[in-house]
Order: C-alpha cells, then sequence, then structure tokens
C-alpha cells in the first residue's frame, strides 16, 4: 500500500516532471516557430516573389511574339516563301521593318521568322537567317500548335539563351511558320540581383533538373539528382547543351519534387556535413522552370545551443526549488494526519463515541469536524440497520412460509440447472424429498424430468439462457412412484445488473385432472358424435326418399316443410363431422398418412367441387402457382380438408361478385400458400381468438348465422400436425388474407387407428 508521503513525493516528481517538460515543449514551439518564420519568409518572399518577377517578364515577351506572330507583313513573307524566291534585300527591309516595330535592340537578343521546314527567313540577327533550326524543341513545340518557352545554347551564337516561340497562322487559321524571340540569359539572371543573402544559394533550374543560373556560379549546367535516359536523349535531338558534360549536385529530392510539383514545395534535406538545408521550390507560372533557393541549417545549431541551455537551467532550477520546499510541505501534513490515523483505527474497531480535535487553523479542522460527524452518523446508521434487519428477517420469514404452502412447485436453480432450493409442493407433487432434489440437476431422468423428446429441451434452454426470455410450456413428468403427470411449467431467468443469468426460478402446477378432464370430455364429444350420426344418417336418407317421391307425390308446401328439414339435418351432420375430426387430432388418434402429392392439382380438385357455389355467387377465383411447384409428400386428405375449409369461408363471407385469389409459392424451405378475400375481414379485437374451438367473430354472426366456429381450429390442427405454419393478415370491412406453409421436406407419417371423415 502506497503511503502519503510517498503519495506527496510523486506528485512533487510529477510536478519537477510537468516543469522539464513545458520548459522543453515551450523551448521546442518557440524553435518551431523560427523555423517556420525563416521558412515561410523563403517561400514567399524570395522564391515566391523572384518566380512571380521571371513569370510576368515571359508573359511580356510571350505576348510580343504573339503580336508578331499576327503582323500581316510577317504572314506576307510566310505566304510569299511557299511560292516563290524571297530576295536577301527584302528579307533584310522586312527584317529591319520587324527590328524597329518591336524594338527588339532595347530589349531581346534577336527575333527571326521560321518557314515550315524551320529555315530562317528573317531575323533581327543577320547571322541567323537561311539557317535551319528544325530541330529545336521550340520550334517542334510551335509547329504542333502550342507556344512554349525553352532554353538551350545557340548554334550560331554559342550562346545560352531564352527562346519564346509562336505558331505563325494564315486567314484559314493554318500554321505556316514559326516566330520566335531569343533572350540572352542576363535578361533574365537580372531579377536575382541584390539577393545576396547570407547562407542562401539561388538557382534557376529548367523541367530536367538542369541548373541555368545560380548564385553559386560552379552549379551552372549542374543537374538535381541525375539525368534519366529520356532527359539526355530529349538533350541530344534538341541539341540544347552541347559539349556539356552535365554532373550532378547530388539532392535527388530536388529532381523528383520537381517532376511532381505543380506550383511549389518546401524539402527538408540532411546534408552530407551534419546539418539540415531547407530547399523552396516555386514554379514560375504555367512555364517549364523553377525557381529553387537553398538556405543552409548551420545557423540552427546555434538555436540548439541556446535550447539545451533553456532546458537544463529550467530542470536545474525545478529539483533546486524541489528540495528546499519539500522537508516543508511533508512536515506540515504528517503532523495532523498521524491524529487523524489514530482516531480512524477507533472508529474501524467500532468506538463510535469518540471525537477528536485539530488546531491547525487549516483545512485539516474542518476534516476532523467532518470525521467527528461520520463517527456520528455511522453510529445512527448502524442502530437503523439493525432495526430493518430485524424487520426483514421477519418480512423474509413470512415470504418463506407463503413460498412453502404455495400449492405450486417451486424450483431454484444456478446457471447450469443445480438445485438450490425447492419448497414443500415440490416434494408432494414429484415424491421426492428435499434432500433427493438439492444438488441435483433439474428434469434428470433419474428425478422426475427426462419424459419429453430432445427437442423439446433444446428450445427450452436456448429460450431461458439465450435469449434470457420466461419459458412456457406444457410437459409430462414421471413420479417417484413411476405414475405419469402432467404440468404447466414456467421458467424464468434472473438477471444481474449486467444482464448476465445468475439463477433460474421454475414454476411447475401439476394439471394431470385438468388433462384428464378434457381427454373426459373429447372421449364423450367423440361418442355422443358417434351415436348422433347413426340417426342423422337415418334421417338423411328417409328425407331424400320423402324428396323422391318414394311415398307418393308432395304438396308444396309439404317439400317446402322437409327441404328445410333436410338442410337443418346437413347442418347437424356437418357439426357432428367437424366434432369426430376434432376429437380425432385432439387425442392423437389420426392417421398421418404422407404421400407424393402435386399442391395445385389438389387445388383444382377442391376447386372444381366448389364450382356451384362460386357459380351461385357469381364469384370470381383466381389462382396464381409458382412455375415449378415440387412434388411434396403430405396426406392429401388433410391438405384437402384444409383448403375446403379456407375456400368455402371465402366464398362464405365475401359479396357476390368479388374475387378470391389463391397464391401459391415457394421458398427455400417451404410452400407457401396464401387464400385472400374481399370479405367481411375479422374485427381487430377478435383477431387473437381466431383460431379458437366454437369461436365466431361479432361481424360474421351479426350477418351469417349459420356456423359452428371449428373450421379454422381445424385448419391450424391440420398444418401444425403436417409440420407446418398458419396465420392471417385482415382488416374489417377489406378482407382477409390466411396463409399457410408446408415444409419442401414432407410431413411426418403418424401411426394411427382413424382417418378424418371415417
Amino acid at each position: 500500500m502506497m503511503t502519503l508521503k510517498t503519495k506527496i513525493t510523486s506528485w512533487v516528481a510529477l510536478l519537477i516532471f510537468m516543469v522539464g517538460s513545458g520548459t522543453v515543449l515551450a523551448v521546442y514551439f518557440a524553435t518551431q516557430h523560427t523555423q517556420r518564420n525563416f521558412i515561410d519568409t523563403l517561400t514567399t518572399v524570395i522564391s515566391e516573389e523572384r518566380a512571380e518577377t521571371i513569370s510576368n517578364h515571359l508573359d511580356q515577351t510571350k505576348s510580343v511574339v504573339e503580336h508578331v506572330a499576327v503582323d500581316p507583313e510577317v504572314i506576307s513573307l510566310l505566304n510569299a516563301s511557299g511560292s516563290a524566291e524571297i530576295d536577301s534585300h527584302y528579307q533584310h527591309i522586312k527584317s529591319k521593318q520587324i527590328l524597329e516595330r518591336y524594338s527588339v535592340r532595347d530589349t531581346y537578343s534577336s527575333i527571326y521568322i521560321m518557314n515550315l521546314e524551320g529555315l530562317t527567313l528573317a531575323s533581327t540577327d543577320t547571322t541567323f537567317e537561311g539557317n535551319n533550326y528544325g530541330f529545336r524543341s521550340y520550334f517542334l513545340q510551335a509547329l504542333s500548335g502550342r507556344i512554349t518557352t525553352s532554353v538551350a545554347i545557340g548554334t550560331t551564337s554559342r550562346e545560352a539563351g531564352f527562346y519564346t516561340s509562336v505558331p505563325v497562322r494564315n486567314s484559314q487559321l493554318q500554321i505556316i511558320g514559326v516566330a520566335v524571340i531569343k533572350e540572352t540569359p542576363s535578361i533574365i539572371f537580372r531579377y536575382f540581383k541584390n539577393r545576396n543573402i547570407d547562407n542562401v544559394t539561388f538557382y534557376l533550374v529548367n523541367h530536367q533538373g538542369v541548373v541555368i543560373f545560380s548564385s553559386a556560379p560552379k552549379s551552372i549546367y549542374k543537374t538535381f539528382g541525375i539525368l534519366t535516359s529520356q532527359d539526355q536523349n530529349e538533350i541530344i535531338q534538341d541539341r540544347s547543351f552541347p559539349n556539356v558534360s552535365f554532373v550532378s549536385l547530388g539532392y535527388p529530392e530536388i529532381k523528383q519534387a520537381i517532376i511532381e510539383t505543380d506550383f511549389s514545395s518546401i524539402i527538408e534535406i540532411d546534408s552530407q556535413i551534419n546539418r539540415k538545408d531547407y530547399f523552396s521550390i516555386h514554379q514560375v507560372d504555367d512555364f517549364n522552370f523553377f525557381v529553387v533557393i537553398q538556405r543552409h541549417g548551420s545557423e540552427l545549431s546555434m538555436l540548439n545551443s541556446q535550447q539545451a541551455l533553456i532546458i537544463t537551467s529550467g530542470v536545474i532550477a525545478a529539483i533546486l526549488l524541489t528540495v528546499i520546499l519539500l522537508p516543508l510541505i511533508l512536515s506540515q501534513i504528517f503532523k495532523p494526519i498521524s491524529s487523524l490515523r489514530k482516531f480512524a483505527h477507533e472508529i474501524s474497531k467500532g468506538n463510535l463515541h469518540q471525537t477528536i480535535t485539530l488546531h491547525t487553523n487549516s483545512e485539516f479542522d474542518e476534516l476532523a469536524e467532518s470525521f467527528n460527524r461520520m463517527a456520528k452518523a455511522l453510529y445512527e446508521t448502524r442502530k437503523n440497520i439493525e432495526a430493518e434487519i430485524k424487520e426483514r428477517t421477519i418480512d423474509l420469514k413470512k415470504y418463506q412460509l407463503a413460498v412453502e404452502n404455495t400449492s405450486d412447485q417451486i424450483v431454484i436453480t444456478d446457471t447450469n440447472g443445480i438445485i438450490l432450493y425447492a419448497n414443500h409442493a415440490a416434494e408432494v407433487i414429484t415424491g421426492y424429498t428435499k434432500n433427493e432434489i438439492i444438488g441435483q440437476k433439474a428434469g434428470a431422468p433419474h428425478l422426475w424430468g427426462g419424459q419429453m423428446d430432445k427437442g423439446f429441451y433444446q428450445k427450452m434452454w436456448a429460450t431461458i439462457k439465450v435469449e434470457k426470455q420466461t419459458f412456457q410450456g406444457e410437459l409430462k413428468n414421471r413420479h417417484k412412484s413411476g405414475d405419469l403427470y402432467y404440468a404447466d411449467v414456467s421458467i424464468t431467468p434472473i438477471l444481474n445488473e449486467n444482464n448476465d443469468v445468475v439463477l433460474f426460478v421454475a414454476l411447475e402446477r401439476d394439471i394431470t385432472k385438468a388433462k384428464n378432464v378434457d381427454r373426459m370430455k373429447t372421449e364423450f364429444i367423440s361418442l355422443a358424435s358417434h351415436q348422433l350420426r347413426t340417426p342423422l344418417s337415418a334421417i338423411k336418407w328417409f328425407l331424400e326418399m320423402l324428396l323422391g317421391g318414394d311415398t307418393g307425390e308432395l304438396t308444396s308446401e309439404q317439400k317446402e316443410i322437409i327441404t328445410n328439414i333436410d338442410t337443418s339435418n346437413e347442418r347437424m351432420i356437418d357439426l357432428v363431422n367437424s366434432l369426430l375430426n376434432i376429437s380425432r387430432i385432439e387425442s392423437g388418434r389420426i392417421i398421418i398418412d404422407p404421400k407424393p402429392t402435386n399442391i395445385r392439382e389438389l387445388l383444382d380438385g377442391v376447386v372444381s367441387e366448389l364450382q356451384p357455389k362460386l357459380t351461385e355467387k357469381e364469384q370470381k377465383l383466381i389462382i396464381s402457382s409458382h412455375n415449378e411447384l415440387p412434388t411434396i409428400s403430405i396426406d392429401d386428405k388433410l391438405i384437402r380438408n384444409a383448403f375446403m375449409n379456407l375456400l368455402t369461408n371465402a366464398i362464405k363471407y365475401s359479396p357476390n361478385g368479388s374475387e378470391i385469389i389463391v397464391l401459391l409459392s415457394q421458398n427455400k424451405t417451404d410452400i407457401v400458400v396464401q387464400v385472400a378475400d374481399e370479405g367481411l375481414g375479422i374485427p381487430q379485437q377478435d383477431q387473437d381468438k381466431i383460431f379458437d374451438k366454437f369461436f365466431r367473430a361479432k361481424n360474421v354472426i351479426s350477418k351469417e348465422t349459420e356456423g359452428n366456429g371449428l373450421g379454422l381450429y381445424l385448419v391450424k390442427a391440420i398444418i401444425e400436425s403436417s409440420q407446418g405454419k398458419i396465420w392471417f393478415e385482415s382488416i374489417e370491412n377489406q378482407g382477409t388474407s390466411f396463409f399457410f406453409t408446408l415444409p419442401l421436406s414432407g410431413s411426418v407419417a403418424k401411426t394411427g387407428e382413424v382417418t378424418l371423415d371415417t
């Protein structure tokens, strides 16, 4: 455990570190600010300014040569050169006119006109006339329609020059020649005068990295980086630097920046003499020239020394300050702390009646008073807790009595199902004592569980442990005596503040008697229905004889009465058959005999049988089926009964002239059936009971009195026994759509005693 003294020492050490770090950061940011200032000056004030000045000069030169290119006499000279010989006297006159007109003697070295073959027709420098410079890049660029400025050593003058060329076009805008202005380097280099700044070197570089001008004369015609083979071939073909052996100045980063930059950049490079050099590269507007300014980093060495001195001084000052003040601080702090520690020790032993008084005239006096209030509050709290514990103990005993004496079995388990608690009802229902139950796994086969199929238990554990939801269901268990019993079970997971399951609480109610009563009711209905079937069939036979005239001719009034009796008898037969079918399904005695079946053909048979009813109500039945529905294995009698009930309801509860639609489709696992009508619909408040036995919606009863409320209950039982699902969508007075699915894998066969309607 870290003592307070150690903590304070740590805080002071941290203070030293923070002061030292603050000093370092202050010096660092000051250095960065200084470096940023001179780098910005290097970029903005010098390189950008020079680049802009040179660009303005070259733009002016370009403007002059463009005027020359559109001069009518120049165009006339070039037009004439293509059709006849031009005498030298004429050329001289034209040259002189051009010279005088554009004042080239005052500004430019020379100006000359070239035809399409590169032959110089006229020039202010007579030594150019008659020479062919068709190999020059400035001529080839202008011939392709571009205005360009390049640097080359003249083949005639043997001096370096800046050549700006413009294509000359005739009235049809066809290129008929090239106008060129040459400037000597001194005209451009004058813009670098009066820039003698310590530790700074100026360069003017072309796009190949060749130094055209430098304030360090030894650097002229040397290169940044190494000339590529493409650069060398271009120089050879253009003859721009004849008899020049290029030597690299190094700094390949500058060459790369010239290739990649679209305007300007700043590069920091470690030189070979243990210093940093800063290069500013600025493109001369749209021309293939770059102003490069190198500022040497030697002047930063002094700055680094100053920085080290400041940092060292700051750290030493912080250490000295700490050494002087730390003993004084510690002596003042620890004097009252000892008293507070003794007081706290007494409180920890339970002595809550004592008090402490300090006279330090500091916050420690307030702390001592807080300790006194804390001791008093602890004393009061302890009394309240003891009283509350006593009260809650009484309540807990009441709850325990209630749980112990409830008639429902209550079992609490851990997350693995190991029983932690069981009430008295668990002993009564299962026959096992608490000693036999506690510590065992709930539902283990050697106790009362394990009587359901594997899928039931998998679903139960997934619900309570994975989904963390309450599971409710009906299951079969075995009493210790060996007798089976049925129970309703509800298992709820108990979650902590992190939403993790910590316990399970299971409530189980023995429903064996209720199940037996329900079974007896079902058997009674089945027996009664069987007994009713025989006389009803006999009545039907006798009524058919009477209506058929076997006993003599009947009057119209007699026929009407007997017809009404026959209709009522048919309703009774339908009710009895429905009751029998339901009792067969509920009792589990019905046979499920799946056979390969074509759903569409099965549906067509049902529709054919119902056609008279459709015709009677002028209704239209539309069937839409998936083109390639597979044959599936189902009990065709059961599914036929489901189709018959759904379609009969749709016909009965839909208005005359309406449409009934049946859709057959399939997804990855099932065939899906939809039966949609435009009938009465199901009220919202009745929708949760629509599949209940004997239930009929209120709006149906008021408009259609006939019906027993067993059809949909039977359909649901049939679909679910075939491993399918059924549901519906409905809006009152707008119609209903019933949906059910049948698995592509088919229904599961089941042995039994009877089939539907037998």
